[in-house]
């Protein structure tokens, strides 16, 4: 089964692959896709997940009391606004006072996510309780694709997935749909270090595109964004400077000047009718340190703690039940080690790729400092927000967990990486690079050694010592030997793909290695005796 997985099915002789003179390619199914299947199960999880919170089987009349029916209305208002034409913040409520919807939050970008459902006469309720499930998988499968940037390992990733988006923070916002949202923050990070790679204008308008739609959820989300993805271009503008910073200055300037000019419109109703008044229930709403490492009291490990240490632990809903999991802050810890000692071993290059998800450990830091909300005894970053026009009305410190449940999501996924000591990121590009080295082996080299197996799965550089060691005994000089010689300097560009090399040589290919250097002596030998010498043929 394997082999049939791997390798190409073979076509019958006189088909249109052997005419033309390609390799015949198998078309596997959809199932058979890494993503497929990792969307798949996370709807799995979702539903199974959800069976304990709504019913699955009353989706149109059932919702959460409380501020959930303030969402579902919020929602329907926001829509019938965009679709007849209406003032948006004069909202059918609190009449005869103007911009009623002030005093709440306008929640457009979920508006426009359920605009589609609203065009096909949708029941609100049920547009509602839609979104809600759509959002445990999206958060899954953001964290999924952040995690594979740096790990490029699927399952490593779905550790990521699973931490982000099952957490007890959403566990405390069960019924907070604009909290529940927070797909478009891994993906704008996602977005954003693409962009870095290769500044483009489509890349940067994409970027753009998909931080204000999550700043559009939520002003709270808003704040947290706008600490989030600053931060993140900072830090990826020192790790790694941009080779032309000017271009990369107008298109973050273009970027500002378009967010801006979509978020001010809309944020100027809310100065109008905010009072500038410190938070009173902003200590109230701030996390600790129990928030995140005491498990709930209606959990199974909660009813053991308080069994064993006669404790009480804290209430499932609070704002200050933040969770993470034990087994989560094991992993996390054990990849932020993997990340320092990616950062001190290696060199050039390589430390400055290594050096990337050091950002999510920072991130940890500073997000656990923000959740603490004010303080008089020392100094705290949530003072200098709150002291912004406008931002005073940031009452829940502990909403600012969000980006500690970030950085402990990337961070989990590192330990399930094979290179997750060894600068994960470059794991992807080795792959690439050996790809592409192979197919030019099986190019230059002779047509019997080029229909060997191992060629087609070779993962460690010996394309490059075959190459070298048969152009040494053809004595061949012409464009083959250069474009070898191109290829296995490109293999060897860097001591992080070196490293890899050695260690991967012995590891997996050692019986072959020694067996494709003898066969390769071998038609190295018969070509030289089947080749005239030159001496002779202008002797004759």
């Amino acid at each position: 089964m394997a082999l049939c997985i791997l390798r190409p099915m073979a076509l019958p002789i006189g088909s249109s692959a052997e005419r033309v003179g390609k390799r015949p390619v198998r078309l596997r199914g959809l199932w058979r896709h890494p993503w497929i299947r990792a969307g798949c199960l996370y709807l799995a999880i979702t539903l199974a997940m959800a069976v304990s919170f709504i019913d699955l089987s009353e989706l149109a009349s059932a919702s959460f009391a409380g501020d959930g029916r303030l969402i579902i209305w919020t929602i329907a208002w926001s829509n019938h606004a965009l679709l007849h034409g209406r003032p948006l913040f004069d909202a059918n409520m609190f009449y005869p006072a103007p911009h009623a919807l002030a005093y709440t939050e306008h929640m457009l970008g979920l508006g426009l996510l359920a605009l589609p459902l609203t065009v096909a006469h949708a029941n609100p309720v049920l547009v509602f309780s839609l979104l809600w499930l759509a959002a445990f998988w999206t958060n899954a499968m953001a964290a999924h694709l952040l995690a594979f940037r740096f790990t490029g390992r699927h399952l490593a990733a779905f550790a990521a997935g699973l931490v982000f988006a099952w957490s007890f923070f959403r566990m405390s916002h069960i019924g907070h749909l604009q909290l529940q949202w927070t797909a478009w923050m891994p993906l704008s990070m996602w977005l954003f270090e693409r962009w870095h790679e290769r500044p483009t204008w489509t890349r940067m308008l994409a970027a753009t595109a998909v931080t204000l739609v999550q700043m559009l959820t939520s002003w709270y989300l808003a704040v947290i964004v706008a600490v989030l993805v600053p931060a993140w271009l900072l830090w990826l503008c020192v790790v790694k400077p941009p080779k032309q910073f000017g271009r990369w200055a107008d298109h973050v300037a273009v970027a500002a000047a378009l967010s801006a000019a979509v978020l001010v419109p809309l944020a100027l109703p809310y100065l109008a009718v905010a009072r500038e008044a410190p938070a009173t229930n902003g200590p109230y709403y701030a996390a600790d340190l129990a928030a995140y490492l005491g498990p709930p009291e209606d959990t199974w490990v909660g009813r053991f703690v308080e069994r064993t240490f006669n404790v009480d632990c804290r209430w499932i809903w609070g704002e200050q039940t933040l969770f993470l999991g034990w087994i989560a802050l094991l992993l996390a810890a054990i990849g932020a080690v993997s990340i320092g000692n990616a950062v001190v071993r290696n060199r050039g290059a390589a430390r400055r790729e290594a050096a990337i998800p050091l950002f999510f450990v920072l991130l940890v830091v500073f997000g656990f400092w923000l959740s603490l909300g004010p303080s008089t005894r020392f100094f705290a970053p949530f003072d200098v927000l709150a002291a912004i026009h406008g931002l005073s009305l940031f009452r829940a410190a502990a909403r600012f967990g969000l980006l500690v449940v970030l950085g402990i999501a990337i961070l989990s996924a590192l330990p399930c990486s094979p290179s997750g000591g060894s600068s994960p990121r470059l794991s992807v590009r080795r792959r690439r690079r050996c790809r592409q080295c192979t197919a030019d082996c099986k190019r230059f080299l002779p047509a019997p050694l080029s229909r060997f197996p191992i060629i087609a799965s070779d993962r460690s550089g010996i394309s490059a010592a075959i190459i070298s060691c048969t152009r040494r005994r053809t004595g061949d000089q012409s464009s083959t030997g250069t474009a070898a010689a191109n290829h296995r300097r490109t293999c060897q560009s860097s001591s992080a793909s070196a490293r890899f090399h050695r260690r991967s040589l012995p590891r997996w290919h050692g019986r072959w290695a020694s067996t494709i250097s003898s066969c390769t002596r071998i038609f190295s030998a018969h070509a030289l005796r089947s080749k005239p010498r030159e001496g002779a043929a202008t002797s004759n």
